[in-house]
């Protein structure tokens, strides 16, 4: 028995050694270094636009970017993906940084303000973006831990105590997918990314105001493959919103704390609530499963119009006037969709 395990050992320390330095050296989604969100910080602080990235941390990236400005813009816009179009064009300000991260969670969004504050900038506007699931402890979302320290900061500054993170990043050396990933990487060569003035690429495209433009094929889908992925959106699991049993009094507490800090600071506020695509939200709407999703949507109005809180938006398209062409899948609204949005401004 002795001499099989040796054996064993024996054969398999270098694959296990191999796996390490092959996960470490190649790292497809950059978890082990910030020198690739650094250099994409750094060309949209030259006042460029970048295109050709993939598998980055945006929460690492705004990290980068708010450690590195050297002012505070006068509106700032925090959100998921659903918030992303939002441009210092269409929100007519020069002034302007939308600091949105894909998925963002009450964590991200309070980790994000904190930035700020630790580098004492307090932008006089904050647009948010009101998704659903902030309000839904089990959404899922993890990515938030990227930028743990900041949220814990924030947590100690209301006197709430800090959260455990166990960052688990650090397992990925040793998972074979991931192996396959760095293989993958190795054999495929991978373009790099391509700093441009183009706002309009056919990559996606990260914009110097901190807003982005999808990549071509996905902007000139067609309705037929558009309505393909919105099928496929309400087959399964929707983004997020599984589980939702309550919205969540945590969350609606550090909620209603971050806003009272804002209004303390005369910090300008809008609620941006993206809608989904008409056939989601029929679909959520009778679905009892989905109900806290309208529940949200009503707690975040009653809290807008308790502080007179300007309101962009709704979760339902009907309210909206809007239609399929607005869409560009089951939760994203394309260009045409957010200009709709934002010239429709109202107060409860």
């Amino acid at each position: 028995m002795k001499y099989f395990l040796k054996k064993t050992l024996f054969f398999s320390l270098p694959v296990f050694f191999l796996l390490i330095i092959v996960n470490y050296s190649i790292d497809p989604a950059n978890l082990f270094s910030s020198n690739y969100e650094n250099n994409i910080a750094n060309a949209l602080l030259s006042q460029k636009n970048i295109t050709n990235i993939d598998n980055y941390d945006d929460r690492k990236l705004q990290r980068n970017i708010i450690n590195k400005i050297n002012y505070c813009p006068n509106t700032i816009v925090l959100g998921s993906s659903r918030t992303m179009l939002l441009n210092s064009i269409n929100c007519n300000n020069t002034s302007f940084l939308n600091n949105s991260v894909s998925g963002a969670t009450i964590e991200d969004i309070l980790g994000i303000y904190q930035l700020y504050v630790k580098n004492n900038y307090f932008p006089k506007k904050i647009i948010l973006g009101i998704d659903p699931w902030l309000l839904n402890e089990n959404n899922g979302q993890e990515r938030w831990k990227s930028i743990s320290s900041e949220y814990n900061d924030f947590l100690k500054s209301i006197n709430k105590n800090p959260v455990d993170i166990n960052n688990s990043s650090y397992l990925q050396l040793v998972s074979p997918s991931y192996f396959q990933s760095s293989v993958n990487m190795l054999f495929n060569k991978k373009e790099n990314p391509i700093v441009t003035n183009k706002r309009f690429n056919r990559s996606i495209t990260k914009i110097f105001d901190g807003s982005i433009t999808y990549d071509q094929k996905f902007r000139q889908a067609d309705l037929n493959i558009i309505m393909g992925k919105v099928d496929k959106f309400i087959e399964g699991k929707i983004y997020s919103i599984e589980n939702y049993q309550n919205l969540s009094y945590k969350n609606r507490i550090l909620f209603e704390h971050f806003i009272k800090i804002l209004n303390d600071n005369n910090v300008e506020i809008e609620f941006f609530l993206s809608p989904y695509h008409p056939k989601v939200y029929n679909f959520i709407k009778n679905q009892k499963k989905y109900k806290n999703v309208n529940e949200s949507e009503k707690y975040f109005l009653s809290i807008a119009k308790k502080l007179n809180i300007e309101v962009l938006g709704s979760y339902d398209p009907f309210k909206l006037n809007l239609n399929e062409s607005h869409f560009y899948d089951g939760m994203h609204c394309n260009e045409k969709g957010v200009d709709l949005i934002l010239s429709k401004k109202y107060k409860l």
